[in-house]
Formats: structure tokens, C-alpha cells, sequence
């Protein structure tokens, strides 16, 4: 998974990957024949996203 889209358009930032696999990772369900397999959830991008919000926001009250 080292594929991550970051576009800019203005302000707006858009992050997210253009890998078939990268929804099922995320957030898990059912793949395979069949969907005979469950894949748990393993997310990366919502996290980060998280992580990047909360650093925004303290830059934006001042803090470090």
C-alpha cells in the first residue's frame, strides 16, 4: 500500500488511493471466490487523516 493520492484544488485537499485493494483494507468485508473470505479491517488512511486534523487544529490555536 504505497499509493496515496494528495491533490489540492484551491482548499481543498483530497487523500486517498486509486489501489482496487485499498477499500478492503480500510475497511475490511468480504473477498475472494465467493467472498468466502473475511478480511479484517486494517485502516491506514483514516488514521492518518485523523492525526493530520489534530495537528491543524492545535497549529491553528497556536499550539505545538
Amino acid at each position: 500500500m504505497t499509493e496515496v493520492i494528495n491533490k489540492e484544488s484551491q482548499n481543498i485537499i483530497t487523500i486517498g488511493s486509486q489501489l482496487i485493494y485499498a477499500n478492503i483494507h480500510e475497511y475490511g468485508g468480504q473477498a475472494g471466490r465467493n467472498l468466502a473470505t473475511t478480511i479484517p479491517a486494517r485502516p491506514y488512511l483514516n488514521p492518518a487523516i485523523k492525526e493530520f486534523e489534530e495537528k491543524e487544529l492545535k497549529i491553528s490555536q497556536g499550539q505545538r
